[in-house]
């Protein structure tokens, strides 16, 4: 930036972003590992990953699935039974966060992130988790498809993944 003397200038985000830890890569070439987690409440801080999925894709065809459930340490909310469909009995005998987020980070090892709000969500509570654990911070390109749909489709209104499917 270059100051002009007299100007005053504001920098406002012209919107969310679409992908973090950006470098310059053929998309079209590369593995993409799309994942979504399950958590006890909206806090990374506060709460627990409760399952991890994800599928290593390239070209449109499934590589590999990962599917993780996670012993949290503690009796799970109703509400959380609610909202995720996760029980105690699902959870229980599961391996510990640390152990599945070294799984996952060999999983998804040399490829691109992937998901539908993730750069919101998904990305802080596994980032966080691996800090905790002191695990290696996510450095590989995410892109986040709600935010993606969002910029292709400013006129949709709604952006859910159920939406997208039938609309696209």
């Amino acid at each position: 930036m270059k100051a002009i003397y007299g100007l005053e200038a504001n920098y406002v985000e012209d919107g969310e972003a679409i992908a973090i830890n950006t470098n310059r890569e053929i998309l079209k070439d590369c593995q993409y590992t799309i994942f979504d987690i399950e958590t006890t409440g909206l806090s990374a801080v506060n709460d627990k990953i409760i399952q991890l999925s994800a599928v290593k894709m390239k070209n449109g065809v499934v590589l590999d699935t990962f599917d993780q459930f996670i012993n949290p340490g503690f009796p799970l909310s109703e509400q959380t039974i609610n909202l995720t469909g996760i029980t105690d009995d699902l959870v229980k005998n599961s391996k510990p966060e640390a152990e599945v987020l070294k799984m996952f980070q060999q999983f998804y090892a040399g490829t691109i992130l992937a998901g539908h709000n993730v750069i919101k969500f998904d990305y802080g509570f596994v980032n966080h988790a691996l800090a905790v654990h002191k695990l290696p911070k996510i450095n590989t390109l995410v892109i986040d498809t709600l935010n993606l749909a969002r910029w292709l489709y400013p006129n949709f209104g709604r952006y859910t993944l159920d939406f997208l499917s039938k609309k696209i």
